[in-house]
């Protein structure tokens, strides 16, 4: 009787280092929030600190502090909360440089998705930079077989401008890839609706229609930073018109202003109807639309997103998050 006593007090405690484990894990290594936790382990939310430092107290969670790529779960929350996200993360950005936050944002964009993810989900992909470098920074331990595909047309020869995206992506997690062949945008919308016919691109956009998961960049129109005027898909005349018409970024070439009116509701402007990629409403039917953008520059565009509704997850930086939450 003692035997089986004992071993069901070691079954037991074996059983509690492994939900200290997996607890541990969600958090420190999956970027999950304490509430977020408690509903994937059933369990109160005010436990879930407890057993944090459970596991710490074990030897399970070794914290070494890694600079820069810091986060700040409680403007995250705040951020989750203010906007209704399905979730949110912050990189503090402290006397970063623009492309060491990018980096920082990928880490933590990447750790996200990853954890969005499971077998057969379709994923799709926008472009940008930060979109690559979200790519870059994927790491799993075995593959997951998923389908990644582009959302939007090629913008540019660039390794960001879209066409490689969805490949790198399938060779990071060993699933499958779809590429859209297309430019984002043609000259007249005559030529688009013909392009739209074609069978390898509506073929491309339905899969995309039917993405679990979207990866995308959030572009704002500043001329400083604009994507569009860089890849030549747009000239300074057509963003600076955009500027003035109060058009502060886009999510797959769809426009917006800063309170989310949509550039496809003006009928003095004909860029939405050349557009190539997945509409705004394909959009808000995604699960999770991880945005990540970040940088003063960029608060007005991710600002846009989501009151028109194009994200409903964030990765940003905690200079963008204290003016988003401050306004």
């Amino acid at each position: 009787m003692a035997s089986q006593s004992t071993s069901s007090k070691e079954r037991e405690h074996s059983e509690y280092l492994n939900l200290l484990a997996r607890v541990a894990h969600l958090y420190y290594e999956q970027g999950f929030n304490q509430r977020e936790i408690a509903q994937q382990i059933e369990r109160h939310p005010s436990t879930i600190s407890r057993l944090l430092e459970e596991a710490r107290n074990e030897g399970i969670v070794r914290i070494t502090v890694h600079y820069p790529w810091q986060s700040d779960m409680q403007l995250a929350e705040q951020l989750q909360n203010k906007f209704q996200l399905k979730a949110a993360r912050v990189l503090l950005s402290n006397d970063l440089s623009y492309s060491q936050m990018i980096d920082g944002l990928g880490i933590l964009a990447a750790r996200l998705l990853i954890s969005c993810l499971r077998d057969e989900y379709i994923v799709g992909i926008s472009w940008g930079s930060a979109v690559y470098s979200t790519i870059q920074a994927i790491h799993v331990a075995g593959p997951i077989s998923i389908t990644a595909v582009q959302m939007c047309g090629a913008a540019g020869g660039s390794l960001i401008g879209g066409v490689e995206l969805p490949r790198l992506v399938a060779e990071k997690l060993g699933g499958t890839y779809r590429y859209l062949p297309a430019p984002i945008v043609v000259k007249d919308a005559g030529l688009t609706q013909s392009l739209l016919n074609e069978p390898p691109v509506l073929e491309t956009l339905s899969l995309a229609n039917r993405a679990d998961v979207a990866l995308v960049g959030i572009g704002a129109t500043d001329p400083r930073i604009s994507q569009w005027l860089r890849a030549g898909y747009a000239d300074s005349f057509e963003v600076l018109d955009l500027v003035n018409a109060g058009y502060v970024g886009d999510v797959c070439g769809r426009f917006f202003t800063e309170e989310g009116r949509l550039l496809s509701e003006d009928a003095e402007r004909d860029l939405d109807a050349r557009l190539i990629a997945v509409t705004p409403a394909s959009l808000r039917k995604i699960d999770r639309v991880i945005g990540v953008a970040g940088g003063d520059v960029k608060v007005r565009a991710i600002r846009g997103a989501l009151s028109a509704g194009l994200i409903n997850v964030l990765v940003t930086d905690s200079a963008a998050a204290v003016r988003l939450l401050s306004d």
